[in-house]
């Protein structure tokens, strides 16, 4: 892989308001950041609104490397989250009707889905019909050959049924923490539901993350365990850590890696966001060396 690929994350941008400080985010904005930090050509499509917060984010944007290009201006609020933290674990509070709750389709974005190397969205930002069909389109508009990462993402109540189903229709990988894999494995209602899955979607990979505990990478041939990264998350939090994750796992998706070199790299990418605050951190060097 000699030239940068296009990778896109198309979904929320917004700004995390942590209870001491306040940091860009949202799950595909975070996608992009850290596949440009991985060498390629990130790209976040989403929305902002005219007001103070977004222009605080589309200047955060340019100032982490990446293009506003694709960030489109809506006349809703920009978006905000609040994180607050028990035992650790984070629990967000998301504003609704806002700016990325209306991403619009354009005669700019087929471009755009056919020159995409790979894309990673979820249910979250399908929680408005707007940004759904604009999501669902751009999916549809991609070339058979990319690669289309759903992080399933499930936050309630921003969600239904019919919008994971869709959006897992459309999938080649899916990424669940534990719960979201019970959740969709359920939702088969068959007496082997991960073969289900694999049917009724089509599906090339599952991708399990089980925090301290590891992930798990399955396909219809091979289920392969992954110890966790041990690293010193004392100061860090868990935010974004699975965006991070994510991100190298697409990124060795496109090299055609193998599963333990893939799974092994992107849990240290990951461990390192966890040592840190926030979901977009800068990262050092020979990091970045250990794990492209």
């Amino acid at each position: 892989m000699s030239q940068k690929q296009t990778i896109v994350g198309i979904g929320e941008v917004l700004i995390d308001r942590f209870p001491e400080y306040s940091r860009l985010g949202g799950a595909p904005c975070n996608v992009a950041y850290n596949a440009t930090v991985l060498g390629q050509n990130g790209i976040c499509l989403s929305a902002t609104g005219d007001d103070e917060t977004g222009r605080e984010i589309r200047k955060e944007i340019i100032s982490k490397g990446l293009s506003d290009e694709w960030m489109q201006l809506s006349n809703k609020p920009s978006g905000v989250v609040d994180v607050t933290f028990n035992e650790g674990e984070p629990s967000f509070s998301i504003a609704s009707n806002v700016a990325w709750d209306d991403i619009r389709w354009n005669e700019q974005l087929p471009a755009l889905a056919k020159k995409t190397h790979a894309v990673c969205y979820s249910t979250l930002a399908q929680r408005s019909d707007r940004s759904r069909k604009t999501i669902l389109a751009f999916l549809d508009h991609m070339p058979e050959s990319a690669i289309k990462v759903l992080d399933l993402n499930l936050r309630p109540p921003f969600y239904t049924n019919k919008i994971i189903h869709d959006s897992l229709l459309r999938a080649d990988f899916v990424k669940v923490n534990e719960e979201e894999y019970k959740y969709i494995t359920e939702m088969t209602g068959e007496k082997h539901p991960v073969d289900a899955l694999f049917e009724i979607y089509d599906l090339k990979g599952i991708i399990r993350t089980r925090g301290a505990d590891g992930s798990v990478y399955i396909t219809t041939s091979l289920t392969t365990e992954f110890p966790a990264e041990k690293v010193n998350v004392k100061n860090g939090d868990a935010v974004g850590v699975g965006d991070a994750f994510i991100s190298c796992i697409i990124l060795h998706l496109l090299k055609g890696s193998g599963p333990h070199e893939m799974m092994k790299k992107a849990n240290t990418f990951a461990g390192y966001v966890a040592s840190q605050k926030g979901a977009i951190v800068d990262f050092p060097p020979n990091l970045i060396s250990r794990v492209i």
